[in-house]
């Protein structure tokens, strides 16, 4: 065999071992987008329609150089086709994004169980969103305690805020207790802890 003929080979089984990478490769991708992102993304709109009711505000997750990414969700009249190429901060308000963050994370922690802790921190999840949003994000807090028996943990510097969540629980007859930070007294950090049915005022050590 000459050396043209011994390289054309080479060529030829060179394409065909990158052609069969390739296949694989998109192979794999097909089955973690099934896997993986179909349900977290499935997830995250019915989330996100819970807690904004509003089928043009969301994101689409999607995998790109070997990286999840996000765009504007498409859905919903009058939005232009393009929107898909903008950044999704230019496209929602704060509140929107703040909410669907709480959607995001709200739905990896339900579709990928990470810990044996079925809990949530979340840390102001309801600044820049309005009363009406604020009640169905309330809503959805607590299906999570009642059907999935979540803890939950939120922290928040606005103390009516705080009372609302309270009494949304309370209303359905689930666990929830305040605890106030009242700032810096003689004795040290002074704080109040709230239950279901009682009030304690109380006086952390320093």
């Amino acid at each position: 065999m000459s050396a043209k003929a011994r390289l054309a080979q080479a060529t030829r089984e060179a394409k065909d071992i990158a052609q069969a990478a390739s296949s694989d490769i998109l192979d794999e991708l097909a089955e973690f987008n099934t896997s993986y992102m179909q349900p977290l993304d499935t997830l995250l709109k019915a989330i996100n329609m819970a807690i904004m009711g509003d089928p043009r505000v969301g994101l689409e997750s999607y995998v790109k150089n070997r990286r999840v990414e996000q765009r504007p969700t498409k859905e919903g009249e009058a939005l232009p086709a393009e929107i898909a190429s903008i950044d999704a901060r230019l496209i929602h308000s704060e509140g929107q994004m703040a909410a669907l963050s709480v959607s995001m994370l709200c739905a990896a922690s339900l579709t990928y169980p990470w810990s044996r802790w079925r809990g949530l921190v979340l840390d102001d999840p309801l600044q820049h969103n309005d009363t009406i949003h604020a009640a169905a994000f309330a809503d959805f807090v607590c299906n999570l305690v009642a059907s999935r028996g979540y803890q939950v943990l939120v922290s928040t510097h606005d103390r009516a805020q705080a009372e609302f969540l309270r009494r949304k629980m309370a209303s359905r007859n689930l666990p929830c207790a305040v605890l106030n930070l009242l700032g810096t007294g003689q004795d040290g950090v002074e704080w109040a802890y709230r239950s279901a049915d009682s009030v304690v005022p109380l006086v952390a050590s320093a």
